[in-house]
C-alpha cells in the first residue's frame, strides 16, 4: 500500500514511524534534488537568450552550489519553525523539521532529472559543432511539459508539508498552517529590518 512504502509516506501514521524510526534518512538528498528542482525552473526562462552561446555554462557552477544554499535553507528554516512554533505548543526536534520539509519535497526531488536535463541539453547545444537535431524537440516539449508537472508536484508538496509538519510538532493541521505564516512573519520582519538599516546607513 501506498502507506507503507519506503519512500512515500501518505500519512501521519506513517511519517511519525519514520521519525521514531531514523529521522535523517534520505534528508539531504532530498533537499538537494529540490533545491536542483527549483533553481532550474527559476533560471530556465532567463536562460533563452543565451542557448546558442557559450555563455549558458555559467549556470554549471551554480547547479553544484544549489544543494549547498538548499540545505543552508533548510536548516535556517527548520529552527525558525521550531521557534515559532513553540508559541504554539509545538513539540518538534530540529531533525524532525528537518525531515519535515525533505519528505513534504518528495515530489518536486522527484522533479529534478527532468527539471535539470533541458539546462544540461541546452548547455550541450551550445557548446557543440553539431548538436544532435533531436535536442531542441526535447527543450521545445520540457517548456510546455515540466512546468505543468511541476506546478502539481509542488501542490502535492503544499498539502504534504501541512500534514508532516503538524505530525512533528504534534499539533492540528491549523496550528501547522500558523506555524509556517509565523515562520514566514519573521523572516519577512528580518528582511525588512535589514532594508531599513541598509537605507539609514546609506
Amino acid at each position: 500500500m501506498l502507506g507503507h512504502n519506503r519512500f512515500v509516506p501518505s500519512s501521519r501514521a506513517a511519517f511519525r514511524r519514520r521519525l521514531d524510526k531514523d529521522n535523517r534518512r534520505w534528508v539531504l538528498f532530498l533537499i538537494a534534488a529540490a533545491s536542483l528542482t527549483e533553481f532550474s525552473l527559476a533560471i530556465r526562462p532567463r536562460l533563452s537568450s543565451f542557448e546558442n552561446s557559450p555563455a549558458i555554462l555559467v549556470v554549471l557552477p551554480f547547479l553544484m552550489m544549489v544543494p549547498f544554499v538548499g540545505t543552508v535553507c533548510l536548516l535556517a528554516h527548520s529552527q525558525l519553525l521550531r521557534w515559532t512554533g513553540r508559541w504554539l505548543g509545538g513539540r518538534a526536534t530540529a531533525r524532525d523539521l528537518h525531515a519535515t520539509q525533505a519528505w513534504s519535497l518528495l515530489p518536486v526531488a522527484a522533479c529534478m532529472p527532468i527539471a535539470v536535463l533541458p539546462l544540461l541539453l541546452a548547455c550541450a547545444k551550445a557548446t557543440s559543432m553539431s548538436p544532435a537535431p533531436g535536442i531542441e524537440d526535447v527543450l521545445d516539449a520540457s517548456d510546455l511539459f515540466v512546468p505543468v508537472v511541476a506546478v502539481l508536484a509542488g501542490i502535492w508538496s503544499v498539502g504534504r508539508y501541512v500534514i508532516y509538519l503538524s505530525e512533528a510538532q504534534k499539533f492540528s493541521k491549523l496550528r501547522a498552517v500558523m506555524n509556517h505564516i509565523g515562520t514566514a512573519f519573521v523572516l519577512l520582519a528580518a528582511a525588512a529590518g535589514i532594508v531599513l538599516v541598509a537605507r539609514l546607513v546609506g
